[in-house]
């Protein structure tokens, strides 16, 4: 045996951390440390625990040039450790502990099973040198030393070295081992961390998106704008297929897709759906859950798509009872195979959360700003009404105070009753004005009683037409009344009725001009439905009363003509004045006596339409008759 120094060993096995290259190192070390003919070093699968054949391989080989390699042909007699390790110290054997001589066996053929036997004569094995590789307390091979050229006597000495070999290769695997499972580990870290990063990235990503929307949606007070920023944001942040918003009108159990964004899909943007006819969808939303899914039946225009959906509502308390008030939904559509994770299904809910905070405040102010709006309204109608009724009362004080004082330095008679008429002219038109502001602020503020009475209208409507033959006549207008024989009497309050059909006759006058016609007509109330004029609303037995003169209003104008002090520019022929009071007392009379009245123009013609519900008795009949 030659000389071999075991530091200069333990120093070529301690050079790698690698499993493979420290086995080739022990074998080449032993067979020249021990002048061996052959060297085997023999291992059990990592992951067995049964010493057979089936779990044996040669893990390294150092053979000397005349020998012919296990590792270069097929073993066909592939010995089993338990052939083997019978013949070596117990695997529990503490290495450290043991002496050579209890670690070392030497064996010959005779020593060994039949088959290791024949499987070492293949190599022309004289004598053996075996030490057990212990790795992790379980065993973990075995070295195997051979001497093929002669029958060898192993020494104490070769039994040292081979001790020491083994020993320091097992404190090496360790070593590997350690290195291994560092490495290992230290991959599973990098993977952690590289994996935390690109979640904490992605929440990070999503935060920011949270914000820019969070900050996109509180800047707008526009619930169109807010909702349209919504799905764009989703759609491209999370690569949807596409998103939609819906709104929801709980009163008519519908649900309408107002805003979307798609990459894609097809819209289907206006889109209503009724509520009842998906029952397991709606009732999972209106109580503020989301879920998931992918439909089983493909939809026609999208087919199979993965969907998630989550309410947009906002929390509300009613008797000290928490409830949920669902304003409408977000969609996302994406790949049939797509799972929505968490993080995903998290972010949505606190888009929908910010969505319904800003709709509802969107909706609060733009109330409000309808309330702005109709009180600057009614502050200038406020404005224009004083500055009218400030005229229209200025303007007849104006002339009685011209009168009077033409009065006092009038010397003759014809001027005395001149100025005088003035006077009573103007004396009267103010009292009318002032009596007709009086009159719409009681019927405004409260509903007067009315007095019933039951006339025949064929005896009434003569009376009410008289006073005005004479100015028909000075005018040279043309008037024609009639009333329809199926009316025999109506029951009402006439003084009221009379009030509306001399304003509406005394503004025919006013508005017709020279040999123009001017017609009253009384009509039972189905009769007058029947008829060509606008339909009333108020239905069952009564009369329409249509006044019709000869003169055509632009449509524009229609909408104003019942609004206080409204005057259509130049239609006075006769330029009489007036305090544009008339037709909006009218409308309101009309109503006191549960009437309504509709006005047309066409053809040029225009006609009023006055529709008289029958009253019931009255106490006030009994004085009246």
């Amino acid at each position: 045996m030659s000389n071999i120094n075991l530091s200069s060993i333990i120093l070529r096995i301690s050079a790698s951390l690698d499993t493979q290259e420290i086995l080739n190192t022990v074998v080449d070390v032993a067979l020249e440390g021990l002048s061996a003919d052959r060297v085997v070093l023999y291992c059990i699968e990592a992951q067995a625990l049964s010493w057979d054949s089936n779990s044996v391989r040669v893990a390294a080989e150092a053979i000397a040039p005349t020998i012919p390699s296990s590792l270069e042909e097929e073993a066909l007699f592939l010995p089993s450790f338990a052939d083997v390790m019978p013949l070596v110290q117990s695997p529990f054997a503490t290495s450290s502990e043991s002496s050579s001589e209890e670690l070392c066996r030497v064996l010959t053929l005779s020593d060994v099973a039949s088959t290791l036997a024949q499987e070492w004569s293949r190599y022309g094995v004289q004598t053996t040198i075996v030490a057990p590789l212990i790795c992790d307390r379980f065993w973990g091979g075995a070295v195997v030393v051979q001497s093929c050229d002669r029958d060898r006597q192993w020494t104490e000495s070769d039994r040292h070295i081979l001790q020491q070999i083994v020993l320091q290769t097992q404190t090496m695997l360790g070593h590997a081992a350690t290195h291994w499972h560092t490495q290992q580990l230290n991959t599973s870290l990098v993977k952690e961390v590289r994996k935390n990063t690109e979640q904490i990235n992605i929440a990070i990503e999503f935060e920011l998106t949270l914000k820019r929307i969070t900050d996109s949606v509180r800047d707008s007070l526009n619930e169109d704008e807010i909702l349209q920023t919504v799905v764009r944001e989703l759609t491209e942040l999370l690569s949807l297929g596409g998103c939609n918003a819906a709104l929801y009108d709980l009163q008519q159990g519908t649900s309408t897709v107002c805003y979307e964004y798609t990459n894609f899909i097809p819209t289907l943007r206006g889109r209503v759906a009724q509520m009842s006819d998906f029952p397991e969808i709606y009732e999972q939303l209106k109580q503020g859950h989301h879920f998931q899914f992918c439909s089983l039946i493909p939809n026609p225009q999208r087919g199979r798509v993965a969907l998630l959906a989550c309410p947009i509502f906002v929390d509300s308390e009613r008797d000290h009872e928490l409830s949920h008030q669902v304003l409408g939904d977000l969609w996302l559509v994406h790949h049939k195979d797509h799972v929505f994770e968490n993080f995903e299904v998290r972010l949505v809910q606190q888009v929908a959360n910010q969505c319904a905070i800003a709709i509802r405040q969107a909706r609060l102010y733009q109330a409000v700003q309808n309330q702005v709006q109709e009180l600057e309204r009614l502050n200038c109608l406020k404005d224009e009404f004083l500055n009218t009724v400030s005229h229209e009362l200025r303007t007849p004080i104006s002339n009685v105070k011209m009168a009077i004082h033409m009065l006092k330095h009038a010397t003759d008679e014809a001027r005395q009753k001149r100025y005088l008429g003035i006077l009573e002219t103007e004396s009267q038109r103010e009292a009318d004005l002032i009596n007709d502001l009086l009159d719409l602020q009681k019927l405004e503020s409260a509903n007067l009683p009315i007095h019933v009475q039951i006339m025949d209208l064929h005896d009434w409507l003569p009376k009410v037409i008289e006073p005005f033959d004479t100015r028909f006549a000075s005018r040279n207008q043309q008037f024609e009344m009639s009333c329809s024989q199926q009316l025999s009497s109506l029951s009402t309050d006439f003084d009221v009725l009379q009030r509306i059909l001399a304003e509406l006759i005394n503004n025919a006058c006013k508005y017709t001009a020279t040999e123009q016609a001017i017609e009253l007509k009384a009509v039972p109330l189905e009769q007058g439905h029947e008829d060509d004029g606008p339909s009333s609303e108020v239905s069952g037995d009564g009369v329409v009363f249509k006044v019709r003169n000869q003169v055509e209003i632009p449509q524009s104008e229609l909408p104003n003509l019942f609004n206080k002090f409204y005057r259509v520019p130049h239609a006075d022929l006769w330029n009489q004045g007036g305090t544009g009071l008339g037709l909006a007392l009218v409308q309101k009379l009309a109503q006191q006596i549960g009437g309504s009245i509709e006005v047309e123009s066409a053809q040029g013609w225009t006609t009023f339409s006055i529709a008289v519900p029958q009253q019931g008795d009255s106490s006030d009949e009994a004085s009246d008759s």
